[in-house]
């Protein structure tokens, strides 16, 4: 936000549609107003070793919350063991789908200050069924942990399983706050889950 009390990553799912996580903006969705949210683009280390401040967007002032999904009260624990973290049913997602106030999506990277004959950004097709992930399979997950530059979180073993109902995702890669709402692919960059949390002391993570 632009007060800077919290962030989180988001991606593009639509030319002009953000989905990030609902528990980071719980507090402004309450407020049924169009919240004053900064969405960065393109925010990257550079090779020159630069940092490239990215573009910014606003929300849209109509209908900026297209959908979103509370997350259970399960969700804020964590638990000692992977047998002992709870399983959520599918009315607790804990995402949030954000309309923007252009089409960042259409438009090349970088905007006006980009390269030029820069590509369209483009955005991530959300898969219409469940991808099978068998434990010991790939993870990537491009995130921007404590608000920092883009980062890609590779583990080539990470997949661990998924919880008893089908709704979490389970796997060992290196995150930190401010990566919830991240992207997880698969090794050839197919959407399979969105980052959420920390589930257990030894480091477990899980995305839904």
């Amino acid at each position: 936000s632009k007060s800077g009390t919290g962030w989180a990553t988001g991606f593009l799912v639509a030319p002009d549609i953000v989905m990030t996580v609902f528990h980071v903006l719980e507090r402004v969705v309450a407020e049924e107003s169009a919240p004053d949210l900064v969405c960065r683009f393109d925010y990257r280390k550079l090779p020159d070793g630069r940092t490239y401040p990215g573009t910014e967007a606003r929300l849209s002032t109509r209908d900026w919350l297209i959908d979103s999904s509370p997350y259970h009260p399960s969700d804020t624990q964590i638990a000692r063991e992977r047998s002992e973290v709870p399983a959520p049913d599918d009315d607790h997602l804990d995402y949030a789908l954000l309309r923007l106030d252009s089409y960042l999506g259409a438009e090349p990277i970088g905007g006006g200050s980009g390269e030029i004959a820069a590509a369209r950004r483009g955005w991530i097709e959300v898969p219409g069924s469940a991808r099978s992930l068998e434990p010991g399979s790939p993870i990537l997950i491009l995130q921007h942990p404590q608000g920092e530059p883009l980062r890609l979180s590779i583990d080539m073993n990470g997949i661990v399983g998924l919880n008893p109902t089908g709704t979490r995702v389970w796997y060992n890669t290196n995150t930190e706050p401010g990566s919830a709402g991240a992207p997880c692919f698969s090794k050839d960059f197919e959407l399979f889950a969105m980052h959420h949390s920390r589930r257990t002391q030894s480091g477990l993570k899980e995305g839904i």
